[in-house]
This record gives C-alpha cells, sequence and structure tokens, in this order.
C-alpha cells in the first residue's frame, strides 16, 4: 500500500495545484495593480516601455499642472484689469459731472478715492504669488514637452508683469 506523501499521481498532482495557484496569485496582483506588466521578469520589453510611458504620463502631468497655473495667473490679471476699467470708468463720470459745474474738490476727493481703489486693485491681483499687473518680474510656463532622441524639448511661454504700480495717477 502507498501512502499519499510518496504516491507519485499525488505528488503531480500537488505540485500542479501549486502552479496553478502561483498563476492565480499572479494574475489577481495584475488585476489589482491593472498592469500587465509589472515587472521586468514578466516581460522586458514591455516592462521598459511601460516605465517610459509612466514617465511621460508624469511630466505630462506636470506640464498640465504649469499650464493651469499660468492660464490662472493671466486670467486673474484679466479681472484685475476688468476692476480697473471699471474703476475708470467712474473716474470718467466724475470727470463729466465736474465739467458741469459740480464743486471741483469733492470731484477731486471722489476721484482720489477711486485711483486709491485702482493702486489697491494692483496691488491684490494675485494669484499662486505671481501678480501680473506689478512689478517688472516674469513667469515662464512651459506649453509643450516633446521627446527627442531621448531628450525632452520645452517650448515656453513668458508673462511680463506690466508694472502698473509704478504709474503716476
Amino acid at each position: 500500500m502507498s501512502s499519499l506523501l510518496t504516491n507519485a499521481s499525488a505528488q503531480t498532482a500537488l505540485q500542479t495545484l501549486r502552479n496553478v495557484q502561483g498563476s492565480l496569485q499572479e494574475t489577481q496582483d495584475r488585476i489589482s495593480t491593472g498592469l500587465k506588466v509589472r515587472s521586468p521578469k514578466d516581460n522586458p520589453a514591455f516592462f521598459l516601455v511601460a516605465q517610459t510611458v509612466r514617465g511621460d504620463l508624469a511630466v505630462l502631468e506636470g506640464l498640465r499642472d504649469n499650464l493651469t497655473i499660468g492660464v490662472n495667473a493671466a486670467k486673474t490679471a484679466s479681472s484685475g484689469i476688468d476692476g480697473i476699467t471699471s474703476f475708470i470708468n467712474t473716474i470718467q463720470q466724475s470727470l463729466t459731472t465736474a465739467e458741469s459745474g459740480t464743486a471741483l474738490n469733492e470731484v477731486q476727493f471722489a476721484i482720489n478715492e477711486v485711483v486709491g481703489q485702482i493702486e489697491g486693485q494692483v496691488d491684490g491681483t494675485n494669484f499662486n504669488g505671481v501678480n501680473l499687473l506689478k512689478g517688472v518680474e516674469t513667469t515662464t510656463v512651459t506649453t509643450t514637452v516633446i521627446r527627442e532622441n531621448g531628450q525632452f524639448k520645452l517650448s515656453t511661454f513668458t508673462l511680463q508683469a506690466q508694472n502698473l504700480d509704478s504709474l503716476e495717477l
């Protein structure tokens, strides 16, 4: 009578079961990570391609974040300009009132108040530390990334602050 431990058929079945269980575990690992190739032993060529794609994806995510900051800085500056335009319209209305004979001292006081509001608008038009209305600083925004011969080539544009805080009003 043969023992279960020494039975050749049982040993073969046990080995097959272990292989199937290992393959099942590997498949479950791939499903849980969503990756077809998780390591170089799965497929070295595909793994290299997958790592390159993951790296490119990280670069593109950084590019998206950089573009978002640039666009939001420009939108903030545009909103600031809209506010300044509104204040200038108020000054124009005050000047029209002055031409019709209203006391000039009161008109001058109202204009000085609006000029203070314009200065506050220029000072307060910031996005993420970037103020495109004040000073002379520049902000460079990367717009495109191209992979060429294993290197990245960047295209950029520069946002130039307009130095509105130095204007004499």
